[in-house]
C-alpha cells in the first residue's frame, strides 16, 4: 500500500509540474528548441500563440528566386548562340567541301562553284546585284586550317561575350561585325574574291575589348588587348589576308558595343535589337556602296 501511495504521489506531482510548465509557456516563458529553426519561428514559440503573427511579420524573409534569371544564366553557360554560329560555319564547310572528303581538306579545297556563287566579289555585287554575297562570303572557308583558326577564336570570344551580356547581344554583335567586315573588305580590295568569318571574329574582339573596359576590367592585363594588336599586325604581314575585312569587323564590333552601352541596363530585348538593327543596316548599306567603288578603287 505504501508503494502504491508513493507511485500515485509521483504521478500526481508530474501532472502538476507539466501543468505549471504549460502555464509558464502560455505566459511567455522562454522555450529551448531542440532543432535549429529560423529566429522568427523561435520568437513565435517563445512569445506564445497570440504573438505569433507579429513575430512572423518581423522576422527575416527569404529572397525571391528569379527563375527566369536562373534559366538565362544556364543558357549563357552553355553558350548556345556561340555554338550555333560555329555549327553553321562547320555545316557550310562540309557542304562546300564535298562533305568533308579527306582528299579535299588540304590546300585551297573550296569547290569552284561555291566560290563563284557565294564569295565576296565587288563586280558581281555591283554589276549583277548579288548583294547576298556580303553575307554568304562570311560563311565560306578556303580549307580546314582556315576554318579551325576562325572557329577557335569564335568559340573563345563568343563564350566570353555571351556569358557577360547574353545570347541576344552575341548574335547582334556577330551579325553587325560580319557586315562591317564585308564593307571593309569591299572597300580595301574590291577586285579580290574574299571569304571567311574573320571579319565577324575581329568584331567580337572589338566588342569584348569595349565591354571589359566599360565594366572596369583592364583588357590589357588579361591579354585581350595584346591579342588584338598581334592579329592586326599579322593581317598586314601574311599575304592573301583581307586587311580591310579584319579592320572593318573590328571597328564595327567596337562601335556596336559603344552604341549599346551598358548592355544590362535595358529591360526589353526590343531596345537592344533595335540598336543592332540600325547599326547593321548602316553597315550593309556601306558595304553595298563600297562594292560600287570597284571601277575606281579607293585604295
Amino acid at each position: 500500500m505504501a508503494r502504491r501511495g508513493e507511485q500515485f504521489a509521483g504521478a500526481f506531482g508530474t501532472v502538476v509540474r507539466r501543468r505549471r510548465r504549460l502555464d509558464e509557456i502560455e505566459q511567455g516563458a522562454q522555450v529551448r528548441l531542440a532543432h535549429r529553426v529560423p529566429r522568427a519561428l523561435s520568437a513565435c514559440v517563445a512569445s506564445g500563440p497570440d504573438a505569433a503573427p507579429a513575430a512572423r511579420t518581423a522576422g527575416p524573409s527569404l529572397p525571391a528566386v528569379d527563375v527566369g534569371a536562373q534559366r538565362r544564366a544556364r543558357f549563357a553557360d552553355v553558350a548556345v548562340a556561340t555554338l550555333t554560329f560555329v555549327a553553321l560555319n562547320v555545316a557550310t564547310f562540309a557542304v562546300t567541301h564535298n562533305f568533308l572528303d579527306v582528299a579535299t581538306l588540304t590546300g585551297e579545297s573550296l569547290r569552284h562553284g561555291a566560290l563563284q556563287d557565294g564569295a565576296l566579289f565587288a563586280p558581281y555585287i555591283d554589276g549583277r546585284g548579288e548583294w547576298w554575297r556580303i553575307v554568304t562570303g562570311t560563311f565560306l572557308h578556303a580549307n580546314l586550317a582556315h576554318l579551325v583558326f576562325n572557329m577557335f577564336l569564335l568559340y573563345l570570344l563568343g563564350r566570353r561575350i555571351e556569358g557577360y551580356a547574353g545570347p541576344s547581344v552575341l548574335v547582334g554583335t556577330y551579325l553587325v561585325s560580319m557586315l562591317g567586315g564585308s564593307a571593309g573588305a569591299l572597300l580595301a580590295s574590291p577586285l579580290a574574291a574574299t571569304i571567311g568569318a574573320s571579319g565577324a571574329v575581329f568584331g567580337l574582339l572589338g566588342c569584348a575589348f569595349v565591354v571589359e573596359f566599360r565594366s572596369g576590367s583592364n583588357p590589357w592585363r588579361d591579354g585581350l588587348g595584346s591579342l588584338i594588336v598581334v592579329n592586326v599586325v599579322v593581317s598586314f604581314l601574311i599575304p592573301n589576308v583581307s586587311v580591310g575585312g579584319h579592320i572593318g569587323g573590328l571597328v564595327a564590333g567596337a562601335l556596336a558595343a559603344l552604341a549599346v552601352g551598358d548592355l544590362r541596363r535595358y529591360r526589353h530585348w526590343l531596345v537592344v535589337w533595335g540598336l543592332f538593327a540600325v547599326i547593321g543596316a548602316a553597315a550593309a548599306a556601306f558595304a553595298v556602296w563600297a562594292a560600287g567603288t570597284w571601277v575606281e578603287p579607293v585604295f
